[in-house]
């Protein structure tokens, strides 16, 4: 056996280990770097994408804004045909224009709102015949006027009937058809009838136009283009600055952020024409911005409208700027993917440890809560949903819910409520109004037992409001409500057994205060009167408070047609004795053909006898009341109004609160429990009304019950109800 040579033997060893650790070095190297270039590259890749689908965005809502925009400036443009239209319809077949008479009219279109700057009538003047209209401007006070010698043909179109004069590029006299602009809008516009813009020509600040429509003499036919050219007799004509006509058309288009240029491309009858500025912003856009070029047409001519925004119209300053929040996100997830990538094992270990403990927690948090939880989507299908609602609807797992619709949980839950109609009619009117919030509303299982859900709906949104779905949670309240109940058992009954010995020290009251224990001196009935009054004030809030327990336990109402008229003689008998101790005037206005009334007769009365005793409280001496009666489409309005101190502001939200009371600094609340109004608000809402109040402190208020009138009429009655 050979033994090898110590020397070959440990340069051998000594390489083998020199080597082990480079690569063991090299090897994290390589890798974070192939990590570090491939997500560098990822990253810059993807914050320039995003950048490129933001301005391509930018450049989309632009153009969309533009042809918006561009819409509505054309449709404005098109009106000023409509006013030399105008103009020439005022002038058809008048051979008596006068130039006051045709200055007042121009005035009138200007007081209607007319967008031109210069409105005028061009007649159409012969040679042998421009002296005797040259006179006659003369004679009716345009000195000086003469008209220029007649072309070639013995035509004119002379300027004369012009307001304001010196509003177009041609002197009193002068024949406009020798202008070429004019002449080629007006041959246009006389062979087809139609008003024609002219070509732009300088004004006094900025480029002008003027549109011509052709004036005919009346009762010609005028079809064919020499009948058209033997019935002329003249233009009128409306001119527009374009800085000025632009102006209201751009700012009602909101393009105040935007750089307009306006260009006229020629006639369209005769295309190629030289193009001339029309608009023209004060300041460029800065570069990077987008561009949209549209064509409208003006009189015959067309118009383009080059629209230049700045850099990223319509794009948030956080749309804007995503990019660099997506480029500084990717390298802090390149540093930390790089520096993870050494202990890549063990984190990916750890990681999916926390994300599974983190669920964990989650699922047990949401499953083990006490309400019962269900989020749909948009088409109301099941998409999670926790234990406590699969119990309250009778499933034995939460799993067994999902994917199912509302309308098939409606379907099997209705069996197990008092009203399966309401059930569904009202997920029904929740579910129509994607809006609509249900803050908390009781909903009754009768089977397998008796248990009351408060029931609570939101709807779900995205971060552009746009609707998802509706989350549902429904929160056992059973034992509250029996608490609720047991409360209004325990104040019915208090309130029943203070009532009982109340009535006694009321009779023995009157007794004592009719004399049959005695003569009674000054100061004792004084007394007695004073503990009289309290004992009343009392008993009337021991009824208020026996009212408000059995509202709260669910009162039910007999619906019937009642008649107004006899019950409101009925109240006026209870109350004429009030009215008549305090020196109050009580009218009433209640129509005898008045429609029956669906309502439960008592609580009406009720209803009836609150308001009008709130408003004589409230109501100074010598003031009055008034109840009337109308109806209000199918609906009857009964109101209570008085000349009381009448309502602050700032209590008229809370008047239906119980125990609240209004005091004015000068007259403090007369006896009243505070309880009244909130009865009245009740009983009307149980008879299927509402209740309306308006007040003006220091005028008086009026109380507004609105109730449906009877399908069917009892024959009407006259009853003598005057107060």
């Amino acid at each position: 056996m050979e033994i090898p040579a110590p020397d070959a033997g440990g340069t051998s060893a000594a390489r083998r280990e020199s080597r082990r650790p480079v690569d063991r070095g090299r090897l994290p190297y390589f890798i974070a770097g192939a990590t570090l270039t491939m997500l560098l590259a990822m990253t810059l890749g993807t914050a320039a994408m995003v950048r490129t689908i933001v301005a391509n965005q930018s450049d989309d809502r632009f153009e969309a804004f533009s042809a918006r925009a561009s819409n509505a400036i054309a449709a404005e443009l098109r009106a000023v045909t409509s006013e030399a239209d105008e103009v020439s319809g005022f002038l058809v077949g008048s051979t008596e224009v006068t130039v006051a008479g045709f200055t007042d009219y121009a005035g009138g279109l200007r007081d209607r709102g007319v967008r031109a700057q210069t409105i005028g009538f061009i007649p159409l003047v012969r040679a042998e015949e421009a002296d005797d209209f040259a006179a006659e401007l003369r004679s009716q006070g345009f000195s000086g006027y003469t008209v220029a010698p007649a072309g070639t043909n013995g035509e004119q179109f002379l300027v004369a009937f012009i307001d304001p004069p010196g509003g177009i590029p041609a002197g009193p006299g002068e024949d406009l058809g020798q202008d070429p602009a004019f002449s080629a809008a007006m041959n246009e516009a006389r062979d087809t009838g139609r008003a024609t813009a002219t070509a732009p020509f300088p004004g006094e600040g900025s480029p002008a136009f003027a549109v011509l429509a052709p004036i005919y003499r009346s009762g010609e036919r005028v079809q064919s283009i020499d009948q058209r050219r033997d019935a002329l007799i003249g233009f009128g004509l409306t001119l527009y600055e374009t800085d000025r006509l632009m102006v209201g058309p751009i700012l009602r288009a909101d393009l105040s952020n935007v750089h307009v240029t306006v260009t006229d491309l020629g006639s369209l009858a005769a295309p190629g024409a030289a193009e001339l500025a029309l608009l023209t912003p004060s300041n460029s856009p800065a570069a990077g911005g987008s561009h949209v070029a549209m064509a409208i047409e003006v009189g015959g001519r067309e118009w383009q409208l080059d629209l230049r925004s700045e850099p990223w119209f319509g794009v948030s300053a956080l749309e804007r700027n995503v990019w660099m929040i997506v480029l500084g996100a990717g390298l802090a997830i390149t540093i930390a993917a790089t520096g993870a990538s050494y202990s890549l094992a063990s984190s990916r270990h750890n990681a999916q440890s926390d994300l599974r403990l983190m669920s964990t927690q989650l699922s047990v948090f949401l499953k083990s809560a006490l309400e019962g939880i269900m989020l749909v989507d948009r088409d109301q299908r099941v998409v999670w949903t926790n234990q406590a609602f699969a119990d309250a609807f009778g499933y034995r797992d939460a799993t067994e819910l999902l994917g199912q619709t509302s309308p098939e949980l409606e379907q099997g839950a209705a069996a197990s409520v008092y009203d399966r109609v309401d059930l569904v009619s009202r997920i029904g009117e929740i579910y129509a109004d994607e809006r609509l919030t249900v803050p908390a509303e009781d909903i009754v299982f009768a089977q397998p037992t008796p248990v009351t859900y408060s029931r609570t709906s939101v709807p779900v949104t995205d971060e552009n409001g746009d609707y998802r779905g509706r989350l549902w949670v429904y929160r056992d309240v059973t034992g509250e409500r029996a608490a609720e109940q047991a409360k209004g058992v325990f104040v019915s009954m208090v309130s029943h057994e203070l009532r009982t010995p109340l009535t006694s020290v009321i009779g023995f009251l009157e007794l004592v205060l009719s004399g049959a224990a005695g003569p009674i001196t000054s100061e004792s009935e004084r007394l007695l009167g004073m503990a009289r009054r309290s004992s009343d004030r009392l008993k009337r809030l021991v009824n208020d408070i026996l009212d408000i327990s059995r509202l709260e336990g669910g009162i039910r109402v007999e619906l019937t047609a009642v008649s107004l008229v006899p019950l409101v003689s009925e109240l006026l008998d209870n109350v004429r004795g009030e009215f008549e101790s305090r020196n109050l005037t009580l009218q009433v206005n209640v129509p005898p053909g008045l429609p029956q009334i669906n309502a439960d007769s008592s609580r009406l009365f009720q209803v009836l006898m609150n308001l009008i005793t709130n408003a004589y409280r409230y109501t100074p001496e010598g003031g009055k009341v008034t109840l009337s009666a109308r109806t209000r489409g199918d609906l009857v309005e009964i109101a209570v109004s008085d000349t009381g101190i009448g309502i602050p502001e700032q209590d008229r939200e809370r008047v239906f609160e119980r125990f609240v009371r209004v005091e004015s600094e000068s007259r403090k609340s007369p006896g009243s429990t505070g309880l009244g109004l909130a009865i009245a608000k009740s009983l009307t809402e149980l008879q299927g009304g509402t209740i309306e109040m308006t007040s003006e402190v220091g005028a008086g208020t009026t109380f507004r019950v609105l109730l449906k009138q009877a399908t069917g009429r009892a024959p009407s009655q006259r009853v003598n109800i005057a107060a």
